[in-house]
């Protein structure tokens, strides 16, 4: 009679052990990873916002040249269209030298590069080539529309693509 007490308390330990090897695992299991998604998205958000705040950044967009990473033509018809080439360029530089250091300075985006373009309102502003040519994670992306200084009327858009590094 003895014996089988003691392989009734081993059955209940060893039935103890499995119901909480069940438990622990589905706790483990639920508990959420940190979602990334926001926080980039909200950085996007602050780097638009501070685009169409700024005089000189919204200047920028509206004078950026629509389609910068196609090979640029070097047979301008004057000396006109070598200058408004050189202005396109720089208010391209002047963008993307201000997203580089508003992601430098943030600490949550270490990992990560981006790309941006400006569009027409109505055109469909993506990335030049394919999701899997950039990154194997997440790309992340948001636009924001600009469409004058007290100069100038010309809307676009801008988008941001924000992805981590490989």
């Amino acid at each position: 009679m003895n014996k089988k007490g003691i392989v009734r308390i081993i059955e209940a330990f060893f039935a103890v052990l499995i119901i909480a090897g069940a438990l622990i695992f589905v706790y483990t299991s639920q508990i959420k990873k940190v979602d990334e998604s926001a926080s980039i998205l909200n950085i996007e958000k602050i780097i638009l916002d501070k685009i169409s705040y700024e005089d000189d950044l919204r200047e920028a967009v509206l004078n950026s040249y629509l389609h910068f990473d196609e090979t640029i033509e070097t047979n301008f018809k004057d000396y006109n269209d070598i200058v408004a080439r050189n202005s396109q360029i720089a208010s391209y530089n002047q963008l993307n030298d201000t997203i580089t250091d508003l992601l430098t300075n943030s600490k949550v985006l270490e990992n990560y590069e981006f790309r941006f373009r400006v569009c027409e309102l109505n055109e469909i502003c993506g990335l030049e080539h394919s999701a899997s040519t950039y990154t194997k994670y997440e790309i992340y992306a948001s636009e924001k529309s600009i469409s004058s200084t007290l100069e100038t009327y010309g809307p676009r858009k801008i988008r941001l693509f924000i992805w981590r590094k490989d």
